[in-house]
């Protein structure tokens, strides 16, 4: 429900002041630009500004935030990462400077430009960013991202090379200029020699997570996949006052609708279904997201403008990266074969292509020097980097939903993908695989909701492990993939 921008001038972003009612101007000519409340912590001379969703799992939040202010140090920024969870920014005021620092995989994205000292959450309201000169969708990078994975830009690199955004592991101080300095996070990937117990984790942890909005008025979005079912039957289980929705295409039917109407049914919930007219409202969408989202996903937005309608709201995404096998056993692979596909589907400029490669090298590079596993293994390596890209490609539709409410997705936090990452292998399966595709999540939701997991799927299977009750629906899937290809 919030933004940030700072500078050292007078500048006010105008993309900012038409969005936002409210703007709240702090030291040193910081603003929060805001539609409702600022999320405010204080102790003595330090503050703390909270833009996004977050929580502390095992601790009450204010104490935790109010604890950190109390004995601040710059050491400090990597444990708040691991903590507090969520996606979110955080803007720290201590020792006369400011501290700025993302969630975990830096869904809200924080971006800066060092020759006219600005930082800002919101790339449009950066001054040197000019819509319609050099969108993302125009670089070569971005298309060929595209192809193999999602239209993202790797590293610092936005769609203006005078605007840079912050990667993983980095924080800004701003003191008398603008510094961008590195940590390293320690992530335990050592693997779970029983798929039961991986499966208690994962659900223990999604819980923990939810439970912390027990009391307030939620709402889950579902689709016809397996992430959102997940945690809209978690939710379901730990929420009383929980709603669903959904959003669709005007004058469309589509599989998602009627599956997400059988479960809403099935957890007696009521589906609110969001129907947006994409031409319509194909300028404001572009604006909002400053060109950094597929024009596909404008179908969201008469969701998200109804997010004020709810306390939270819930999503899930990234439990491919997750909780299946992914097809790269080691960085070189990966490269090798996105470069292939750049060369094959986006262009024949050699130039291009050796950019392209050294940008992959670097980006993948930068995760292994300061995301350190305990034990040494490059699929894991590989799995990190599938992820922050992952996140990287949600970043601008969740700092839209964050223009009107409050959302977390509990997939994308420190705690859960550090125990994804201790998943073995031999539990999980690609999706051409009988069963064994997303085993650890199927074996949640056998706990949790049977009847929910046995719902057909977008994927023509159900989210329950093979049995001689689910091999029916398993057997109809394989005919079903074989008839669509």
């Amino acid at each position: 429900m919030a933004d940030f921008f700072f500078t050292s001038s007078s500048v006010s972003p105008r993309k900012l002041e038409q969005i936002y009612s409210e703007t709240d101007t702090l030291k040193d000519n910081m603003r929060v630009y805001r539609n409702y409340t600022s999320e405010v912590y204080e102790y003595e001379n330090n503050s703390a500004y909270i833009i996004g969703t977050s929580q502390v799992i095992e601790k009450d939040k204010e104490t935790f935030i109010k604890n950190i202010l109390a004995k601040f140090d710059e050491s400090l920024m990597p444990f708040i990462q691991r903590e507090l969870i969520g996606q979110y920014i955080i803007l720290i005021y201590a020792n006369k400077k400011w501290y700025i620092q993302s969630d975990f995989v830096n869904i809200r994205p924080i971006f800066y430009d060092l020759e006219k000292d600005e930082v800002s959450s919101n790339l449009g309201a950066m001054s040197s960013f000019h819509p319609g000169f050099d969108t993302a969708y125009k670089s070569l990078e971005f298309k060929a991202m595209d192809k193999c994975l999602y239209p993202v830009m790797l590293g610092i690199e936005t769609s203006n090379k005078a605007i840079r955004r912050l990667q993983p592991c980095q924080y800004i101080v701003i003191d008398e200029k603008i510094e961008v300095r590195n940590f390293t996070l320690y992530l335990d990937n050592t693997k779970i020699s029983s798929a039961e117990a991986c499966a208690e984790e994962t659900r223990l942890l999604l819980t923990k997570i939810i439970r912390k909005y027990a009391d307030k008025r939620a709402v889950s979005t579902i689709t016809g996949g397996y992430d959102s079912r997940l945690i809209s039957s978690l939710c379901a289980i730990n929420i009383s006052n929980l709603e669903l929705r959904i959003s669709t295409i005007k004058e469309k039917g589509f599989d998602d609708l009627s599956i997400a109407k059988r479960i809403a049914k099935k957890l007696k919930k009521k589906l609110n279904i969001y129907k947006t007219a994409p031409q319509t409202i194909k300028e404001e969408y572009t604006f909002l997201t400053d060109g950094l989202s597929k024009e596909n996903n404008m179908i969201i937005m008469d969701m998200i403008k109804h997010g004020a309608d709810f306390q939270i709201g819930f999503g899930g995404a990234m439990g491919t990266e997750l909780y299946s096998t992914l097809p790269f056993h080691h960085k070189k692979q990966l490269v090798d074969s996105f470069v292939s596909i750049a060369e094959d589907k986006i262009s024949d400029d050699d130039t291009f292509i050796q950019s392209f490669r050294l940008a992959l090298n670097e980006q993948i590079e930068h995760i292994e020097h300061h995301l350190l596993l305990k034990e040494k293994n490059p699929r894991d390596l590989v799995r990190l980097f599938l992820v922050l890209m992952t996140a990287r490609f949600s970043s601008p539709l969740l700092a839209l939903s964050d223009i009107y409410g409050h959302n977390i997705d509990p997939f994308a936090t420190f705690p859960v993908i550090e125990s994804g990452l201790r998943i073995p292998y031999h539990f999980q399966g690609d999706s051409k695989t009988f069963g064994r595709f997303y085993l650890i999540p199927k074996l949640v939701m056998k706990k949790t909701n049977y009847g929910i997991g046995a719902i057909d799927s977008t994927h023509y299977q159900p989210l329950l492990p093979v049995s001689i009750l689910t091999l029916p629906h398993y057997i109809i899937g394989k005919l079903k993939t074989k008839i669509k290809r």
